[in-house]
């Protein structure tokens, strides 16, 4: 489980289906949830209306997953 600002969560198996789909999420996001980064600055951001991870958070969580 990694945890961005407030009350924002991600599981294990989330952060890796948002790798898997790369951005192909159940809505549009316009900002990552857990950094901030708007979407015109990222590769893809995936998530719906209340959270959403862009593709750096994702690849920070499998990093520290890894213990990278």
């Amino acid at each position: 489980m990694r945890a961005g600002p407030g009350w924002v969560r991600i599981c294990n198996g989330c952060v890796y289906g948002a790798k898997a789909t790369r951005g192909e999420g159940p809505g549009r996001p316009t900002r990552c949830s857990f950094c901030g980064t708007e979407r015109e600055r990222v590769e893809w951001i995936y998530g719906g209306t209340m959270v959403a991870i862009c593709n750096s958070c994702v690849d920070d969580c499998i990093a520290d997953m890894a213990g990278v």
